[in-house]
């Protein structure tokens, strides 16, 4: 069930949170599956509804840094009040859990992966709710992220109350920072570019991009996957057949379904768009590994495992 971001539709899903149930969650980055923090019964619908292994821990949504602070104790104040800049924001850290946060959201581990959104519709839904909610992505585990309210719909059914954000202004989802070790590490790519973190640190790029500790979502090998068979684009390939191609920097190629994908928050609504076309394998091009293209990346190399 999609409904427009009414006063009312709010004040629904809000009721729906409160009730232990979940709900289509509209945020800049995909849209989530929300339950509250505080419903065993709600976090149990959410691995439920995704068949998400419950080794998968959730990223917890909070409307303010009270709210994260709710959640998780920061070991390292200057870190986390400089990374604390980008909310809200496409940014999720992770940092030791409050010992009172269910194990269904932390996947029994002593930490927590929590953020603030930056959608309209979700910061007033929090502020009215008054708490936390846990909300990965809309969509059955390891597949296409939903970056459009029809995308709930068509992965978990017509009986979530969805409430239509709009089409996701980035489209990818958060980046994720572990502040478990002496220095931050990224732990997946996404919506910030890891450049820009680093600046902000004042940090070498180098070491926040090497290898750090933290279980956080978007780790399995098979991720963001479609339906259809995908594999990176070979150099030099001759296309034919009943294939699609998506590129990024060349220009489509003549002969066979193409499409030049021009902006990140376009990638997984043409990844579906290509799913949908009954063809027998999707061709993509790999980008750049800088940027936004170091989270398409992660995301294309998971999806075509």
């Amino acid at each position: 069930m999609i409904v427009p971001p009414s006063e009312e539709a709010i004040s629904e899903a809000v009721k729906l949170l409160q009730e232990g149930s979940v709900i289509g969650l509209p945020t800049e980055t995909v849209y989530g599956l929300a339950a509250s923090i505080y419903s065993d019964d709600g976090l149990k619908k959410i691995y439920s509804l995704k068949k998400r292994p419950k080794s998968n821990p959730l990223i917890v949504h909070t409307h303010s840094v009270d709210g994260v602070l709710s959640v998780g104790e920061p070991r390292s104040s200057k870190f986390f009040l400089s990374l604390s800049e980008f909310w809200p924001g496409a940014l999720t850290l992770v940092i030791p859990a409050k010992s009172n946060l269910s194990p269904l959201i932390t996947a029994g581990h002593e930490s927590v992966a929590v953020r603030i959104p930056a959608h309209p519709v979700a910061l007033t839904l929090l502020d009215e709710l008054g708490s936390p909610v846990a909300a990965p992505s809309a969509n059955k585990s390891t597949a296409v992220s939903p970056t459009e309210a029809i995308h709930v719909i068509e992965e978990l059914g017509e009986n979530i109350f969805v409430i239509d954000g709009g089409p996701c202004s980035v489209g990818l989802e958060s980046t994720i920072i572990s502040l478990l070790e002496e220095t931050p590490k990224i732990l997946r790519h996404g919506g910030i570019p890891a450049e820009e973190i680093a600046e902000k640190l004042s940090i070498p790029l180098k070491s926040l991009l090497s290898e750090g500790k933290g279980k956080a979502p978007g780790q399995e090998k098979l991720h963001y996957a479609p339906k259809t068979p995908l594999s990176i684009l070979p150099k030099d390939f001759s296309p034919s057949g009943n294939i699609g191609i998506l590129t990024f920097t060349m220009s489509p190629p003549k002969g066979v379904k193409s499409k030049r994908i021009d902006n990140p928050k376009h990638f997984y609504v043409t990844l579906r768009e290509f799913d949908k076309l009954g063809l027998d394998r999707i061709y993509i091009e790999e980008p750049k590994d800088s940027g936004l293209g170091r989270a398409l990346r992660e995301r294309i190399h998971k999806a075509s495992h």
